[in-house]
């Protein structure tokens, strides 16, 4: 608030806020007599114009009262007889030959309230021309306002304004610089006697959004910096975040013009292979929501460990997890943890080398038992007993940071002695189509590649989650082994080589991509073949699959 006050307090005088140079028509008849200058009282005090000066750098002319009460047959309300702007209100001084109709009509739409002057001669001025300033000069002669910085020729204002479009200020509260002045975007061309159409009192605003890595299985956090663009301050103000949740906060911080603040956010933990967030902040009276909102979609980063297959339904339960890195990774104090909160004990110290599998078992007896030669596991105690139905299964680390998580039901597969295998570590963990039961002959794969996986035989550029998208069954998936950085295009088209969607256009870092079934209308598309084109800066690559 304290800056808008010292801004009143160096603008506590009229100000030109409106100037049409440029009158639609004849420069002979209405290019002289429809050219008007408006002046904006942007105190909270009544100012008065009486023996106030106008010039247009040629002649000074007195401000005089405007002589033809005529004009209150086209315009009944507005003021004839006083000099006197009213608290943020506004004097409109016209051509003393306004209401001459004898060779054009008058095309503007005055407003009730308007105070309507005019010179002491024919002219405002010695007639506007598009490169002319402006000057308002007091009583005193001190010049207390300009239009077209006239101590600064170098720069593009006085504006050349197309026929019928006037110059309007922007902010009332900011000085005479070339950035504070535009063409009007009124529908009209002008706005005599009411607030600009290029002026905006309440506008917050969205300035930039970054955010956090974003990691299966974790929180998400992101920082938004918000601005408050409109000319008045505001005190309060909500920031919303919209996905298969939705988040709102309000927000008591007075912002006052240009004035910006950072928010901090948080998801839920991540369970989708991309996010696709849409942030969004509000106040009442917002002028402009085009700023209002920002999408964000963000491919999801795994987990440097993942968990890869889970015994819920044997004489004896377990996890495999797999390093998804070409590093060698410590266990040390791994836990796991199920939906009722039950953990394990810590692991102790093991090394999992690169691209390597471990078991993490509930008793150690029964698991070489059922699984002789397997000798990459450890039993941790007090093993989480899985719910046979639905359960979520949680990778702690010593921190008891989340290292990745899996919410499965039986219906994603395994139960009665069969496993429930991902069909590749380098797709979401919590993705419907990743996980399938073993196909294994003996019901499971602890410790070694799932049997059905496919990711380490894909040398390709994609891997598809099917050749057959059910469009009933969820989002086809498609993982893209491109390079981290590399520019990526991936469309689908039809049989007959016609553009379908474009589901990557040129972004760089995406990996995972999902497709609904839907074209670039958002229609679903009929059942048959389909090309699925992929193409990077190094390679390119095409699949047919079929969508049911």
């Amino acid at each position: 608030m304290q800056e808008v006050l010292v801004l009143l307090l160096l603008l506590s005088h009229p100000i030109i806020n409106e100037v049409m140079a440029n009158p639609r028509g004849p420069e002979a008849t209405s290019g002289d007599k429809n050219e008007f200058v408006e002046i904006y009282n942007p105190d909270s005090v009544a100012a008065s114009l009486l023996n106030f000066f106008i010039s247009d750098g040629d002649e000074i002319d007195t401000l005089t009262l405007f002589p033809d009460s005529s004009i209150l047959s086209l315009y009944p309300g507005v003021i004839l007889d006083s000099y006197e702007i009213p608290p943020h209100g506004y004097a409109l001084i016209l051509d003393r030959e306004y209401m001459d109709s004898s060779d054009v009509s008058q095309p503007y739409n005055i407003p009730a309230g308007t105070i309507i002057l005019t010179t002491n001669d024919n002219d405002i001025g010695n007639g506007l021309s598009n490169n002319d300033p402006l000057y308002l000069i007091s009583p005193s002669w001190d010049t207390l306002d300009t239009y077209g910085t006239p101590a600064n020729p170098r720069d593009s204002i006085p504006i050349n304004p197309p026929d019928g479009i006037s110059v309007e200020r922007i902010d009332p509260f900011s000085p005479d610089i070339e950035s504070n002045w535009g063409l009007s975007r009124d529908t009209t061309g002008s706005t005599p006697g009411r607030r600009n159409s290029l002026t905006v009192w309440h506008d917050l605003g969205i300035l930039r959004v970054s955010h956090d890595t974003a990691i299966s299985g974790a929180q998400f956090h992101l920082h938004v910096w918000i601005k408050n663009f409109g000319i008045y301050p505001t005190d309060s103000f909500t920031v919303s975040l919209i996905d298969g949740f939705s988040s709102t906060q309000t927000l008591f911080i007075h912002l006052n013009r240009g004035d910006t603040t950072g928010v901090e956010l948080t998801t839920p933990e991540i369970t989708e292979p991309y996010i696709n967030l849409l942030v969004s902040v509000h106040i009442e009276h917002d002028e402009n929501p085009a700023n209002d909102t920002v999408r964000l979609f963000i491919p999801v980063s795994l987990s440097p460990v993942v968990i890869n297959e889970v015994m819920y339904d044997d004489t004896v339960e377990w996890i495999e997890i797999y390093n998804n890195t070409t590093s060698q990774i410590q266990l040390a104090g791994f836990h796991v943890k199920d939906a009722s909160g039950h953990v394990s004990a810590p692991a102790p110290q093991i090394a999992l080398n690169a691209h390597e599998y471990f078991v993490f078992a509930a008793d150690s007896a029964t698991f070489v038992e059922r699984f002789p030669g397997v000798t990459n596991f450890i039993e941790l105690d007090n093993f989480p007993t899985l719910n046979n139905n639905y359960e979520s299964v949680v990778l702690l680390d010593g921190a008891n940071n989340v290292v990745d998580s899996l919410r499965y039901s039986s219906s994603w597969g395994g139960a009665h002695g069969i496993s429930l295998e991902r069909v590749s570590p380098g797709v979401s963990t919590n993705l419907r189509e990743n996980w399938g039961s073993s196909r294994a002959s003996d019901g499971a794969t602890p410790g070694r590649v799932n049997s059905i996986s496919n990711f380490h035989e894909s040398k390709g550029l994609m891997l598809l989650s099917s050749k057959v998208f059910k469009r009933d069954s969820g989002n086809f998936v498609i993982k893209l082994n491109a390079e981290p950085g590399e520019k990526v295009l991936l469309y689908v088209f039809d049989i007959r080589g016609r553009i379908v969607r474009k589901l990557v256009d040129g972004e760089k870092g995406i990996y995972i991509v999902r497709w609904d079934g839907t074209d670039m209308w958002g229609r679903k598309v009929g059942s048959g073949l389909y090309i699925v084109y992929c193409a990077t800066e190094t390679r390119k690559e095409k699949a047919v699959i079929m969508v049911r």
